[in-house]
C-alpha cells in the first residue's frame, strides 16, 4: 500500500492532476473527498439541521446546501479559522461577527460539525485503505482539507497544488456548481476558503500554471513512486 495525498485549494486543480496521476500510474484509484464528504453530511443530515436550521437543506432526499457555508463570509472565515486549530494545535477565531453572542454561537456549532465531520470521514478513509492494503495498490486521496485529518501524516507523499487566483475563478466559473454563484461570491470563497498550506507539513509544491506544468509533476512523482516500490 503506498498512499499519495493531493490537497490545494479550490479550483487549484488538484482533481485534473489526480487524473493524470492515475494515468501514469498502474494499480492506482483515486479517493474523491468530496465524494466523502457528501456522504459525511448525508449521514448527520439530521443533526447539522438541528444545528444549523432546515435552510443547510437542500431537497427532500437530505442532500445537504453547502452553499449555506460556502456563501457566507462569516461561516467561511470562522470554518478556516477551526480547521487551523486542527493543523496548529492552538485555538483560533475569526471574530468574523460584530454580535459577541452570534459569534460564539456560530463557532461552537461549527467547532461541533467539523468534529463530527472529520472523525467520520477519518474513520471512513481509514476503512477505505484497509480494504485496498490487500491488493498493494496506490491510492490518490484528493481533498482539498486533506491535512486536517489524521491521515495526511500517513501520506507517503504529500502534495500541494496551488494556482493564482485568476485562474482559480476561471475554473470555478466553467464548473457546473460554479454558475450557482456571482462572480463577487467565488471570489471571497476563493480568498477565505483556504488552509494555510505553506504553513503545513508536505512535500511537493506543484505551481499549477498550465497543464503541461501537472503532466512534467506527473511524471516526476511516478518516477519516486517506482523508485520507493523497487
Amino acid at each position: 500500500m503506498y498512499i499519495i495525498g493531493v490537497a490545494g485549494g479550490t479550483g487549484s486543480g488538484k482533481s485534473t492532476f489526480c487524473k493524470l496521476l492515475m494515468k501514469k500510474i498502474s494499480e492506482s484509484e483515486i479517493i474523491d473527498g468530496d465524494k466523502l464528504l457528501n456522504d459525511t453530511l448525508r449521514f448527520y443530515k439530521k443533526d447539522f439541521s438541528r444545528m444549523f436550521g432546515e435552510r443547510i437543506r437542500l431537497d427532500n432526499h437530505g442532500r445537504i446546501n453547502l452553499n449555506f457555508f460556502t456563501k457566507n463570509p462569516a461561516r467561511i472565515k470562522e470554518t478556516v479559522a477551526i480547521a487551523k486549530g486542527y493543523l496548529f494545535g492552538n485555538s483560533y477565531r475569526a471574530d468574523s461577527l460584530d454580535n459577541e453572542g452570534a459569534k460564539e454561537s456560530l463557532h461552537a456549532r461549527l467547532t461541533s460539525a467539523m468534529e463530527m465531520t472529520r472523525d467520520y470521514m477519518s474513520e471512513s478513509l481509514d476503512c477505505m485503505i484497509n480494504n485496498m492494503s490487500e491488493k498493494k495498490m496506490i491510492v490518490i486521496i484528493d481533498w482539498a482539507n486533506l491535512p486536517v485529518l489524521d491521515i495526511w501524516k500517513k501520506c507517503d507523499i504529500k502534495i500541494v497544488v496551488s494556482a493564482d487566483n485568476a485562474q482559480r475563478l476561471i475554473r470555478l466559473k466553467n464548473r457546473r456548481k460554479g454558475r450557482d454563484f456571482t462572480e463577487k461570491e467565488l471570489l471571497n470563497l476563493i480568498e477565505n476558503a483556504i488552509l494555510p498550506y505553506d504553513e503545513i507539513d508536505y512535500d511537493v509544491w506543484i505551481k499549477n500554471d498550465r497543464i503541461e506544468a501537472l503532466d512534467k509533476a506527473a511524471n516526476e512523482i511516478r518516477e519516486t513512486v517506482c523508485q520507493e516500490r523497487l
